[in-house]
Order: C-alpha cells, then structure tokens, then sequence
C-alpha cells in the first residue's frame, strides 16, 4: 500500500511520522488490554473460590436411567470425594447384610485426629494449579495504573518494548486457562481403569476383589464407573468359556432388562447418566491379573460448580484471545 501526503514532505520524515503513528497506536492498544487484565483477576480469584475445599461442597446424585443398577449420591468438596452412599445392584455383587442391594460407602472414623478416607479427584488439583498459575502471571492492579497514569508521550516511547513482554506473559496465561479447561473435558488414560481405580480399603466394607470403582471429571461432570470383573477365561477353552457365558445370561433373564441391553450392545457405554449390564468382550490386566468386565455401570453427574468454572475461564480465554489477536495485528502493522 502506497501512501500519499499533501502538500508533500520529505521521505524521511513521512517514514518518521508512519513510525510515531504506529508506535502511538501500539502504546493505545498495550493501554487497552492492560485495563482488560484488570477485570481478568477477579475472573479467576472467583474459579480458584468454587475449585477451593470449602465446605459444604457440592453434592450430587446418581441414578441409572434405564435400571436400579445405581443409586445414590457423592459429595465433592475440593478435590475429593469426601462422602459416599451408594445402592448397587449388579448380578453376582453379595447384597450387604440385611440389606437387597450392595452399600458402598466410604469408610468413616471417630478418631477427629486422623483424617476421613476420600477418593482424590487428581485432575481438580492439576486444574486448580492452573488457574493459580495464570493469577500469579497477571501484573498487579497497583502497577497496571501506574502505568496508566504516565505521560502518552512516555507510554509510546516504550511501546515496542513493552507489547514484546505483553505478548509473551498474555501467552503464558492464555496457555494456563486453556490447560485448566482441557483438564475438566477429560481424564488422563492413567488415571482410567484397568490402570487406576479406587483403593478397596477406601471403603467400609472394602471392595470385594471382583468389583472396581472409577470417580473421575468428564466433559465437567464427576463420572462414577463400577465394573464387576471375572477372571479371563483362557481362548482355548471353549466348554468354560461357553459355561461362563451362560452364567452371565441366566442370572439377567429379565425381558425389561435385555431390551436395555440390546440397545446399548455395540454402543457407547457411556451417556449422560447411562446405566449399567453391558458385557464387555475381552480381557484386561487389572492389577496383575487379566480379568474380563462381566458388567459395567456408568453413570455422569453434572456438578454445578464446575460447570461454572468452565463458563468463566471460557468467557477470559475469549477476551485474551481477542487482546492478544489485537496486540498481534499492530505489532506486524509497525
């Protein structure tokens, strides 16, 4: 683009004016996105608030939709499940004493001195770091005004400078926020079963061997997985293999509850709220040992607060993208 000045002036000083033109519109928009930072701290001092262990929590309910499979309710504070009642029915679970469903609940103690078994919510911890992080980033209130309040003339002489550092620390937050939102879409494969799940003596009774419990955070919901497991039967025995298999279908001979099956056989066996009595083809090493899933249940329960979070690390993501697109632009343009 060709730029044209009348009267006319010498090249040298059109190239000086383009210059001090550029580096004015450079200190304007550095002003600008500063005065943006200053919104952004109570943004993400609110998400630390809602991720923080405070009492008393959040809890949720958990309920199978097509089944009894899985009733109850979990309570969340922090980063940890601190709190369990749970009613499941799965074919081949004993049902707790007295009871027509097997109980799992966390394990309590009277002793104030010790502190009460949780299931720890890892990802929450990672995510709360992050957000932490980014706060720690952000220039302080007393320093964006200062700056603020010095002579335009002072701002454009650093403007060069001062958009190069801008830039690199609106980089280092923007990459904390985005790292805090993916943490609450999905967990780590590490942390999934068969390679993690909950320790049995974090219940009251312990967990039977058979059975294995997952509480993790998914697309921001806590998703409670429980799988009945059986050893893998080895492929070259057919009659046990074809015996097992019967055993599985006789206990479930329920018109209602094979209708459920069959539609979710081939399927995804998650879902919001899903629930339980899929057989899943296949063995895994679980613990040393190679066991196959003989019934699964899942079940998503959205909790409030975190939803909350990840709406408003969105909301700041967009406007430092927006800062950052801005900043980018003029510093290419001068």
């Amino acid at each position: 683009m060709r730029i044209e000045v009348y009267p006319h002036v010498a090249p040298d000083v059109l190239d000086r004016e383009i210059q001090q033109a550029a580096a004015r519109e450079l200190a304007w928009v550095i002003s600008e996105i500063m005065e943006g930072l200053l919104s952004l701290r109570p943004g993400l001092e609110e998400c630390l608030s809602l991720l923080a262990p405070s009492q008393p929590g959040s809890t949720l309910v958990l309920s199978t939709s097509r089944s009894e499979g899985l009733k109850g309710f979990v309570t969340r504070v922090g980063s940890a499940i601190v709190k369990t009642d749970m009613q499941v029915k799965m074919h081949g679970l004993p049902h707790t004493k007295g009871l027509g469903y097997y109980r799992l609940q966390l394990a309590a103690t009277a002793d104030t001195t010790v502190t009460t078994p949780s299931l720890p919510l890892p990802q929450l911890t990672d995510c709360r770091n992050f957000v932490h992080s980014a706060l720690t980033l952000l220039p302080s209130d007393d320093s964006i005004l200062a700056a603020k309040g010095l002579p335009f003339a002072d701002r454009t002489a650093t403007a060069l400078a001062d958009s190069k550092v801008l830039a690199h620390k609106l980089d280092a937050i923007l990459s904390d926020i985005r790292a805090a939102r993916a943490i609450l879409k999905s967990t780590p494969t590490a942390n999934l079963f068969p390679i993690h799940a909950a320790e049995a003596a974090l219940f009251d009774p312990p967990l039977p061997e058979t059975l294995a419990v997952d509480v993790t955070i998914q697309d921001v919901a806590i998703v409670t997985e429980l799988r009945l497991l059986e050893a893998a039967v080895p492929a070259g025995n057919t009659y046990a293999g074809f015996t097992a298999a019967i055993d599985s279908h006789l206990p479930s001979f329920n018109l209602r509850e094979r209708f459920a099956g069959a539609f979710k056989r081939g399927g995804h066996h998650g879902g919001g709220g899903g629930g339980g009595g899929n057989r899943e083809n296949g063995g895994v090493v679980y613990r040393g040992v190679e066991v196959k899933v003989k019934e699964r249940i899942r079940v998503e329960s959205q909790d409030p607060s975190l939803m909350s979070v990840m709406a408003k690390l969105g909301a700041l993501e967009h406007n430092l993208a927006m800062g950052q697109t801005s900043l980018g632009i003029v510093m290419r343009s001068g």
